[in-house]
């Protein structure tokens, strides 16, 4: 677990009245089963992670799936906001600019983090906009304050709207929509970009001609667009973040795939259907921190989704082992190009 998390959650049994907890990635590992002081509490976790969702609500905890729109919490009706910064610097400033307005007089800031992250500025920021000067406790390269709500400070943590979309153009001018939050979100992602440029050679490998293609791990939807000239009959786009599905399904909208298909998932384990076509660009990391166990979280599922004579194709970089993770689902596993940076492998049953 997150050693910042932790600190955040030895301060939990210490606390009354009505608590939000912001949970990001950095709460992926939470045994939330085995905290049971939690069910006590009157308490809502808002998180933009659908695994974390899922594993919140099967705990007995109420979780709400969303881009941290706080904007449904009616002015000073919490007692305490618990935040782990995050490593998007427009989601921390976003949710202290609404600790402002969602707690009451008296209530808590609790916010933890590393220097490395900024922490330090950050709880200096909470303070003088919540008129407080608590104490900011150490523990090593971690730090945590509580920031009781004094009065407000006119003013807000500098920065774009959180919650605003930005336009990514692309280098033949072609535009798509982005935000904080969401991987890679300022740019087109080279490994995708590197999988696009060789969908053609891709599917030339088929006997027939493939009508349903699964953008896995869609982020913003680039792959799906650009796959789009080929002319698929259906579609399908998920993510397990919150901002990535909206603005996937913007993109779609941009690009003119109305019919296209758009759902949250982790890792696809709510698709019920089954594709000619998977393409993925997967994530590799937790933090900062190579989590072979995710990939293989999408190799399993790419199996359960693709139809018998289907493929899928995968872009990762060079040093990730693909392919012996590979062999546990796969019968074929093929690299069809690769570059200093990255590698596209093939996958059939």
């Amino acid at each position: 677990m997150d050693n910042c998390v932790q600190l955040l959650l030895n301060k939990l049994p210490f606390l009354n009245g009505a608590i939000m907890i912001v949970a990001d990635e950095n709460w992926q590992n939470v045994d939330w089963h085995s905290i049971k002081i939690f069910k006590q509490k009157n308490m809502r976790v808002f998180s933009n992670r659908f695994d974390i969702v899922g594993n919140v609500n099967n705990s007995g905890i109420e979780c709400i799936f969303c881009d941290f729109d706080f904007s449904q919490i009616p002015e000073k009706s919490l007692d305490h906001i618990i935040f782990r910064v995050s490593k998007e610097k427009a989601i921390t400033q976003h949710t202290i600019n609404n600790a402002q307005r969602l707690l009451k007089k008296g209530a808590s800031l609790l916010i933890a983090g590393q220097k490395k992250e900024g922490i330090k500025t950050y709880i200096k920021l909470s303070q003088k906009l919540l008129s407080d000067t608590s104490k900011i406790q150490k523990f090593g390269v971690d730090y945590i304050a509580s920031i009781a709500c004094r009065s407000i400070v006119k003013g807000k943590a500098e920065g774009d709207d959180y919650s605003q979309m930005r336009k990514i153009v692309h280098t033949d001018d072609r535009i798509f929509f982005s935000k904080p939050g969401i991987f890679g979100w300022r740019k087109i992602d080279q490994g995708s970009k590197f999988l696009c440029e060789h969908l053609e050679l891709f599917f030339k490998t088929y006997d027939f001609i493939p009508t349903s293609l699964l953008d896995l791990g869609c982020g913003y939807g680039y792959v799906a667009c650009e796959a789009r000239r080929f002319e698929f009959l259906n579609i399908f786009a998920t993510d397990n973040n919150a901002a990535a599905i909206s603005a996937c399904k913007l993109n779609f909208t941009h690009y003119g795939l109305r019919e296209a298909n758009v759902m949250a998932t982790d890792a696809g384990q709510r698709i019920s259907e089954n594709f000619d076509a998977i393409l993925c660009n997967p994530p590799i990391h937790v933090g900062s921190r190579v989590d072979l166990a995710l990939i293989r979280k999408f190799l399993i599922s790419t199996r359960r989704l693709l139809t018998k004579t289907g493929k899928a194709l995968f872009v990762v970089d060079v040093c990730t082992p693909l392919e012996s993770l590979a062999m546990n689902n796969f019968s074929r596993v093929h690299t069809i190009s690769k570059n200093r940076q990255f590698k596209l492998i093939s996958l059939s049953q």
